[in-house]
């Protein structure tokens, strides 16, 4: 009797050890998050960069995989693949991409996991809004073609154009005057340039309703001396109709040549 109680002791034992291996929790998959760093202004008409941070939630697994972009439509606009970011447990995937007009492009960005890679897949909890400028940043300039010593207007604009501040425009790195405040997202500046040749005009912008939105630009041009500078026609009056040469330029006068002296006759 004694030796058939023995088994059946071991038999309990063995299926407490086996309830006790079964009621361990598997092991979690590593989330990841994946998150913009793109500045949020591009430039028209030039290659720009679409990046990415992606980060696994244990802190030691690599996010290898890939990343797709799509726009504000979901229309994909390319993929990237992944690389070593800050540290062992990030990575950074970029993408270029070519503004054509000025306006605010949206995009959004899904992480997958490489395959065999124990981490899940993520999507930016946000889409990010990206202005395109002429000049890439928050501030462009235009600066028409001047002469010596004729009066030439500077013009600023700021992006978007809700951005309230003051412009400071600049001749060769000196200031031409006191910052300008913007009006209707733009502000102007007239200046006679006082000497010939190549000179690089200049436009600093710093925002008062926006932190952090800020630029500057400049722009060369080839002062001309001032008798290259084109002519204006003079506009004809009202009243030009009843008297043709009013309001036209005066008409030099020339010298008459003088009478010749009468030839002597011969006797």
């Amino acid at each position: 009797m004694n030796r058939l109680a023995r088994p059946v002791g071991g038999i309990v034992l063995a299926l407490f050890v086996a309830a006790t291996v079964v009621a361990v929790p598997a092991h979690a998959v590593p989330a990841t998050s994946i998150t913009f760093t793109a500045p949020p202004i591009a430039k028209i008409g030039e290659y720009n960069m679409l990046t990415v941070s992606i980060t696994s939630s244990d802190g030691v697994t690599q996010p290898e995989g890939g990343v797709v972009f799509r726009n504000q439509s979901g229309e994909i606009v390319g993929t990237a693949g992944t690389g070593r970011g800050t540290s062992v447990a990030n990575s950074i995937a970029t993408l270029p991409w070519w503004p054509t007009q000025q306006t605010s492009y949206i995009f959004t960005a899904q992480y997958n996991a490489a395959p065999g890679l124990s981490l899940t897949g993520s999507t930016t909890a946000a889409p990010i809004s990206i202005i395109a400028t002429p000049s890439g940043q928050n501030v462009s300039m235009s600066a028409p073609q001047m002469y010596l010593g004729v009066p030439a207007t500077m013009t600023a604009t700021v992006y978007p154009g809700t951005l309230q501040g003051s412009v400071g425009f600049t001749a060769n790195g000196w200031g031409l005057g006191p910052s300008v405040p913007i009006i209707n997202g733009g502000a102007t500046f007239a200046f006679t340039p006082g000497s010939l040749g190549w000179q690089q005009f200049g436009v600093s912008f710093s925002s008062t309703n926006v932190a952090g939105a800020q630029g500057q630009v400049a722009q060369w041009v080839n002062v001309l001396p001032a008798s290259m500078a084109p002519t204006t026609p003079v506009a004809m009056s009202s009243t030009s109709a009843s008297s043709p040469t009013q309001g036209l330029l005066t008409k030099i006068p020339t010298k008459k040549p003088t009478k010749r002296p009468a030839k002597p006759s011969r006797r």
